[in-house]
């Protein structure tokens, strides 16, 4: 099982197309990169932006991403490429509720998601708004995901799989860590997303 994810640096050092194409010719592979594409990644209801950047030297792809203020170098991807499968993942977790935080983590060399969700558990809910659920939240409690929930492979025929996990994420192991059979699960995730928190209404 390999890694495909580098650290960079702090988003301050990595700003810009030129520090992207430094970055790059330092720690990866000395080449004429050029940027293909640029866009961002909605990360909370607070609306916490991630800049993605790709970049291409005829030959091969990279993509660069901040991660909670750690930017990182993904070897082997072109991100722009997956931004359809993206789209319909975001838009499905319009969908799906929980407490306390909820993320939605995608490994595109796999087309694996996790997601993530507070220790209430999971609610898929397609006509109700968020002040709706919360009242009934209020009156019955919040249900455990299970079998009844749909999953978001299920949905969305171009993902391979899908999980939800509890107070769980994928833990970030870059490049040159040891990958054991605990851990290598949970490599070359990426956080694309994020479910609705009923803690915000």
């Amino acid at each position: 099982m390999e890694t495909y994810i580098s650290k960079l640096g702090n988003f301050k050092s990595v700003n810009t197309t030129s520090d992207c194409v430094r970055a790059i010719n330092n720690h990866y592979k000395v080449g004429n990169w050029k940027r293909k594409s640029k866009f961002n990644l909605t990360m909370s209801h607070d609306g916490d932006l991630h800049v993605v950047r790709v970049f291409t030297d005829g030959k091969e792809f990279v993509t660069i991403i901040d991660i909670d203020g750690e930017v990182i170098l993904c070897r082997n991807l072109d991100l722009s490429e997956h931004k359809p499968i993206i789209d319909k993942i975001v838009e499905l977790g319009k969908k799906y509720y929980t407490y306390d935080y909820g993320e939605i983590w995608y490994n595109p060399w796999e087309k694996k998601l996790w997601v993530s969700g507070g220790d209430g558990g999971i609610i898929y809910d397609e006509t109700k708004t968020p002040e709706q659920l919360v009242k009934q939240m209020e009156e019955d409690g919040i249900d455990e995901a299970d079998g009844n929930i749909p999953y978001f492979h299920e949905k969305i025929p171009e993902l391979t799989s899908s999980v939800f996990e509890g107070e769980y994420s994928p833990e970030p192991y870059y490049d040159g860590e040891e990958i054991d059979d605990w851990n290598k699960e949970q490599i070359n995730y990426i956080q694309i997303g994020y479910i609705i928190d009923l803690d915000y209404f």
